[in-house]
């Protein structure tokens, strides 16, 4: 039987990431394209504001999101079985939405739709390679914390923190948030706080 922290700790981050990499395109995809079509010059001569657009782009996405987390929760639960149910959606909640605010910056360095996709997946996928390059449980704490304002290190960290509290049959609960588990003394809450500094 391979051990979950095992698990976790060398496939999940890459596996979890592959399974976001088409919501996050959609999301850059539908913002830039609108941008390409200059539909949104056509709004704005019609008094819509800018602010109004793009609030309007982040409410969408948030709603759909908020299923998405929802769905995530009652699916993680079954992998995290000593864990806190409402945490893991507060988790999953705060990662979407962190990871829509990531997306509405990325479509706004370009107007062209494939070349701003191709540049928000490979910087989505940096925060993949930030996780790799440092392990959370080992790692310079000080390190840990700047990688972890990329929303998808932070979101990756989470998942393994989690996976190791699992394993000490401890799981996410309100009392283990501050819990430092490891060398490093990275904490649960310290992946809350990047999440919410990204959004």
């Amino acid at each position: 039987m391979i051990h979950s922290s095992f698990f976790l700790a060398d496939f999940g981050p890459l596996l979890v990431s592959l399974g976001l990499l088409y919501p996050i395109a959609a999301m850059i995809a539908k913002v830039v394209r609108e941008k390409e079509l200059r539909q949104k010059e056509l709004m704005k001569m019609m008094s819509v504001n800018e602010s109004d657009i793009g609030g309007s782009w982040f409410v969408s996405f948030a709603l759909f999101h908020f299923v998405t987390a929802t769905l995530a929760t009652i699916a993680s639960t079954q992998l995290f079985e000593h864990s806190a149910e409402y945490l893991l959606w507060i988790f999953w909640l705060l990662t979407m939405l962190a990871l829509i605010v990531f997306s509405m910056a990325i479509s706004a360095i370009g107007s062209k739709t494939s070349r701003v996709v191709l540049l928000g997946l490979l910087l989505f996928f940096t925060g993949v390679f930030f996780t790799i390059a440092v392990e959370s449980a080992t790692g310079d704490l000080a390190i840990i914390s700047i990688l972890s304002l990329h929303p998808v290190s932070a979101f990756l960290f989470g998942i393994q923190k989690i996976g190791r509290l699992e394993d000490l049959d401890l799981g996410l609960v309100s009392e283990t948030l501050e819990y430092p588990d490891s060398i490093s003394g990275y904490t649960f809450m310290m992946t809350l706080r990047s999440l919410g500094i990204s959004i």
